[in-house]
């Protein structure tokens, strides 16, 4: 409801849209850490069945997995509905957005498993706050990625909410115009620019906005101009071309990590 003003896509509520859907995306994330708690209990007694030989590690890991796809779907579907009745997001897109964020939820509720094998509970959700707003402050929506020194530069290429959010902001920006932005002079009329200051705005970005000449808030006529024009705020962060394919790779790749990290976790457990 405090995003509310971001239903208008108007030149002024551009930032505030990118504001909106980082907050309403990434903020699910976190609530993963009841995983760690509700984990940490179930390990105890998958131990314990392993050592009896109910079943192995591996089928654990592959039936655990299996059996939490559709729950991560489910909580996205909680996560993103509210958001786009509220927010006045693009419907057609929301299948897109949809498989984004599930895939993001997913790699969280992984990173929450391997937290939940740490001897106490209280270490493992402290750890795992303590990540995810780390990974928030390296995911390109703090601080440009360009300007954060090495190697703390690394974390951000570490950052499911990076590839994540750069996703889900291109997914709704780039099907979508924006008012308050018209085409550029016409080629005829540029030699005008030799006796105003502000012809210059009008002719090189190819767009401008009447109520401001400045171009202070003038961002585009559509989604893709948009995301040139903020791709200059955010140069490893935003762009007019997609990466949904890319990131959805990337997020999946993390989730295997985590789970072969976790199953080698459990089997030394186990062994002990």
């Amino acid at each position: 409801m405090v995003y509310i003003n971001s239903r208008d896509r108007v030149q002024t509520q551009v930032n505030q849209k990118i504001a909106m859907i980082a907050w309403t995306a990434a903020i699910p994330s976190q609530f993963a850490s009841a995983a760690v708690f509700s984990m940490h209990h179930e390990y105890s007694l998958v131990v314990k069945e392993i050592k009896g030989g109910a079943y192995g590690c591996t089928s654990y890991i592959i039936a655990q997995t299996l059996a939490s796809l559709l729950p991560m779907v489910l909580l996205s579907c909680t996560a993103l509905l509210p958001t786009y009745a509220i927010a006045n997001l693009h419907w057609p897109q929301f299948g897109e957005m949809l498989l984004v964020h599930a895939c993001m939820i997913f790699t969280f509720e992984c990173i929450a498993q391997c937290f939940a094998t740490l001897p106490s509970v209280i270490t493992g959700m402290l750890s795992f706050i303590a990540l995810w707003f780390g990974f928030y402050l390296f995911s390109g929506t703090v601080i440009d990625i360009a300007d954060v020194l090495m190697p703390l530069r690394l974390c951000c290429y570490a950052s499911p909410l990076r590839y994540a959010l750069r996703s889900l902001v291109h997914i709704e920006f780039v099907s979508i115009p924006f008012s308050g932005a018209a085409k550029c002079v016409a080629p005829a009329l540029r030699p005008l620019c030799a006796v105003t200051p502000l012809c210059p705005m009008y002719c090189i970005r190819g767009f401008t906005c009447p109520a401001d000449p400045y171009g202070l808030r003038c961002y585009g006529r559509d989604g893709e101009e948009v995301l040139e024009s903020l791709a200059l705020y955010y140069p490893d962060f935003l762009s007019a071309s997609s990466t949904t394919l890319v990131d959805v790779q990337v997020l999946l790749g993390m989730a295997l990590l985590l789970k072969l990290l976790l199953a080698s976790r459990l089997m030394s457990i186990c062994r002990r």
